[in-house]
């Protein structure tokens, strides 16, 4: 199952979950210059669009994909993944929503994008 996003997919498989304190694959493609990337955790909300839950990681290489831990204690809902250009704050690729539940099966999957 893969979540796809970017400026060439946005959309997310239904049945996709991530379990809180899991490690998750996420595999992504920013355009132009960038050499680093931090992928960052928000919760939608209806009031202001987004509220930022946590950094899953920074400074990364840009090499097309990372493997982030899920924090555990989240409560369970639905989340997007907002992955951020370091050197240049316009560069973003953002996800569409899917379910982090404590109850959801699987350690580890992969989640496509494409930005």
């Amino acid at each position: 199952q893969a979540l796809l996003f970017g400026s060439d997919k946005n959309e997310a498989m239904a049945s996709s979950a991530w379990t809180g304190g899991s490690e998750q694959l996420i595999r992504y493609t920013l355009r132009g210059a960038v050499p680093k990337v931090m992928i960052n955790l928000h919760n939608p909300d209806s009031s202001t669009g987004s509220t930022y839950v946590g950094l899953l990681a920074h400074g990364v290489r840009n090499t097309g994909s990372h493997v982030v831990s899920v924090p555990a204690g989240l409560v369970p809902g639905h989340y997007f993944v907002k992955i951020v250009s370091e050197s240049d704050a316009h560069v973003v690729a953002t996800s569409s929503t899917f379910t982090i539940d404590k109850k959801a099966t699987g350690r580890y999957r992969e989640y496509d994008m494409m930005g």
